[in-house]
């Protein structure tokens, strides 16, 4: 980590990084005896599951939809806890227990982290929708393949985030070893029928083409938000998550970082949207498109599989949409 470390990391995050990298390399370790020891587990339902991607600039609403959504029985997601000990795969009985013995473990590190940080964690948690079963970003999934955004937050690394950002070997072989776990992940608990898996995280917005080429059925559902308030809240998560991992924290940096970051995501995303074909799909949209059909937007309350939207693979969803009137923001995404 050294060449990456400038300013260097504090003494506490050298220990949390170095035990949650060997948390990925165990990972690792972990799935490769799971499939030699097992037989190969059963094909994934693509075409019904999707998944399906949340997507955009960081601090857009992408978390409170991502929870809105979890909340169908049907689906399916990812919490922190099954992220960070993801194999051997548990089925959905376990999931639910709660006596799982993942989500014990991770209960025991967050309390630690609370106890090490306790205002930082105090503050990050008054910002940020977490729980035992509360989905989390897949970026945990991304680190067990080498490409850690949870690193570069620590590490506030220009080279290292340059490594992120580029379609590199690297990245490819990352976001391969994404698939390779969240199929494994799905042998023993698969969203019923009607429901969907959905993922999210806006580092994903860097290489949506890189994303719907490994998973051909997925969704994409790109959130919105007025940048003049994306840049600050951003910054603040930034801070937070400096203070915690660097020796000489640099209050200005965090302004800076929130800046490239989200300048970068945009760049990206302007530039997919022309590679893949995205026109801006708002929900407005959908719905015109339904009176036109003769739908109301909201058949059965929702109960359609999200993959039927409108016939649609990108959805844009502005963050005013989801607080004002979250129940027909999500009946028009399901419709």
């Amino acid at each position: 980590l050294k060449p990456w470390c400038t300013p260097p990391l504090s003494f506490t995050a050298f220990l949390m990084t170095n035990e949650s990298l060997t948390r990925s390399l165990l990972a690792r370790l972990r799935l490769r005896v799971w499939l030699d020891e097992n037989a190969p587990p059963s094909p994934v339902p693509w075409q019904r599951i999707g998944p399906v991607f949340i997507v955009g600039q960081p601090r857009t609403g992408s978390t409170a939809l991502h929870y809105l959504l979890s909340l169908d029985p049907r689906s399916r997601s990812l919490p922190a806890w099954e992220q960070e000990d993801p194999f051997p795969p548990i089925t959905r009985a376990e999931f639910m227990s709660p006596s799982n013995e993942k989500l014990a473990r991770y209960r025991a590190v967050k309390r630690r982290a609370h106890w090490m940080f306790s205002e930082l964690m105090q503050e990050l948690d008054a910002i940020h929708i977490n729980g035992d079963r509360v989905p989390e970003e897949c970026l945990m999934l991304l680190q067990h393949g080498g490409w850690s955004v949870v690193l570069q937050l620590l590490l506030s690394s220009a080279s290292y985030w340059e490594l992120l950002c580029s379609d590199n070997e690297h990245t490819r072989s990352a976001y391969a070893f994404h698939k390779e776990q969240v199929r494994a992940l799905m042998a023993h608990h698969t969203p019923l029928d009607g429901g969907y898996l959905v993922l999210k995280s806006p580092m994903h917005s860097l290489h949506l083409p890189l994303i719907a080429s490994l998973y051909p059925h997925a969704k994409f559902i790109i959130t919105h938000r007025d940048m003049r308030d994306v840049l600050p809240s951003t910054a603040k998560i930034q801070r937070i998550l400096q203070e915690i991992g660097q020796e000489y924290y640099d209050p200005l940096a965090s302004r800076d970082i929130a800046m490239q970051t989200c300048m970068r995501i945009d760049e990206r995303m302007a530039q997919h949207r022309r590679t893949l074909g995205m026109p801006f799909h708002s929900l407005d949209d959908i719905r015109q498109e339904q009176s036109g059909n003769g739908g109301d937007g909201a058949d059965g309350g929702g109960q359609e599989n999200v993959h039927s939207t409108s016939g649609h693979r990108y959805v844009d969803v502005h963050i005013k949409q989801l607080k004002t009137d979250p129940v027909a923001t999500l009946n028009a995404i399901y419709a």
